[in-house]
């Protein structure tokens, strides 16, 4: 019964250490773009469906979507850009969050709108193969 109990506090030390991480992430998303309101909640839910469905975790595609603020994206273009984004680091066995950093980062550089960015992701991934 004890170790039945001490497993049950340390599954559920563990889920609110999760979800205070991905909420510190979203904080710093939030910082970062200044969305807030129903934009922050919009990269919340994106977020969490993509950790959702995806072999990533809700906090690591926040982490993308801190690279994709920090690059000047707005809530439209991170919305839409991270599976591209996803896929590629899922393609190419790298972490999310430098994927991100890496993409961002080349369309800034090829002067290329956060709009092309699955596009860009699908000729690395391609190139990476």
């Amino acid at each position: 019964m004890t170790a039945a109990g001490t497993a049950i506090a340390g599954v559920s030390a563990y889920s609110l250490k999760v979800g205070k991480d991905f909420e510190s992430q979203m904080s710093t998303v939030a910082a970062i773009s200044g969305a807030e309101g129903a934009a922050l909640d919009k990269l919340t839910k994106k977020a969490e469906e993509m950790g959702a469905k995806t072999a990533f975790s809700a906090t690591e595609a926040g982490q993308a979507m801190e690279y994709m603020a920090m690059a000047g994206w707005k809530t439209g273009d991170m919305v839409n850009g991270i599976e591209g984004i996803m896929n590629l680091a899922s393609a190419s066995g790298e972490d999310l969050a430098s994927t991100s950093d890496i993409v961002t980062d080349a369309l800034t550089a090829f002067k290329m709108s956060a709009g092309e960015s699955g596009h860009f992701a699908d000729i690395l991934a391609a190139a990476s193969s």
